[in-house]
């Protein structure tokens, strides 16, 4: 089996270092590397030029945006699988793809392990990234898997190419779609494969466009009926749909309040 690793770039020049120089300092070589810049004025071409003898393919040029730029990429990928590692993110260490590489054997669809998530000076700001192994109808519709994380096969990725009319949610829509649609087998690792940026446009682009997104479709593939109800059974939708002020401290915070205030209720209507 081959790998194809594919970063994306716009004008993210220190981010894109981080993430090249991690892919090209992997113990393991056995695979190919892809690179799609947006055209970047900031000096990411010169980045890209100093790592350019390890590159299969290499563009800079305008394109369409983030899921355009992704959906070019594997386009010019040969491997069996792809591993989106856009700019900003980086590989856990130097032995990622080594201990990786004998889970992808083609037996499974999707092979994904965790992700820590880091700001934009490289600071962990969460530890719980840890994905629940037990891949599910529930975990996929309140949570998602991490890009960065997962290794994808190209077969995949050309049969579904992702949705290039959003600007965040369209690597989510993807997976919901490989599972309830296509039925694919996903299969978790237990290992750390990357770090991922919070400094993408998810976090930081604008206000709202997340919620916008995430709403419009998640309402154009799951009944409004089973959408509510799953809201109610779970308020920690409330944290990952962005429906709550942006500090993570206080996210968690407030989840945890929902969370307690809920099962009190439902333990004085017991005993009532």
């Amino acid at each position: 089996m081959k790998l194809t690793i594919i970063t994306i770039n716009l004008n993210n020049r220190d981010g894109l270092r981080r993430t090249m120089e991690s892919v090209v300092s992997q113990t393991c070589q056995d695979f190919e590397y892809v690179v799609i810049d947006g055209g970047s004025t900031d000096g990411s071409r010169e980045v890209i030029l100093e790592h350019q003898e390890r590159l299969a393919y290499w563009c800079s040029e305008p394109d369409r945006g983030i899921y355009n730029a992704m959906n070019k990429g594997v386009t010019h990928a040969t491997g069996d699988y792809c591993l989106f590692l856009n700019s900003g993110d980086y590989l856990y260490n130097k032995d990622v793809v080594k201990e990786v590489f004998p889970e992808l054997d083609g037996r499974y669809d999707i092979v994904y392990g965790s992700i820590r998530m880091v700001d934009i000076d490289g600071k962990i700001c969460i530890f719980k990234n840890e994905f629940r192994h037990d891949t599910n109808s529930i975990h996929l519709i309140q949570d998602t898997i991490g890009h960065p994380a997962s290794f994808i096969k190209k077969g995949l990725l050309e049969k579904k190419p992702y949705n290039e009319n959003y600007r965040i949610v369209s690597d989510r829509k993807f997976f919901l779609d490989c599972y309830f649609t296509h039925h694919c087998s996903f299969h978790y690792i237990d290992k750390i494969i990357s770090f991922f940026s919070l400094g993408g446009i998810s976090n930081s682009g604008p206000k709202g466009l997340l919620k916008k997104e995430t709403n419009d479709m998640m309402s154009k593939m799951f009944p409004t009926k089973l959408m509510e109800d799953i809201k109610l059974l779970d308020p920690e939708l409330l944290y990952y749909w962005g429906q709550i002020p942006t500090s993570y401290r206080l996210r968690k915070t407030l989840i945890r309040m929902i969370a307690c205030i809920i099962k009190v209720y439902k333990l004085f209507k017991h005993i009532k």
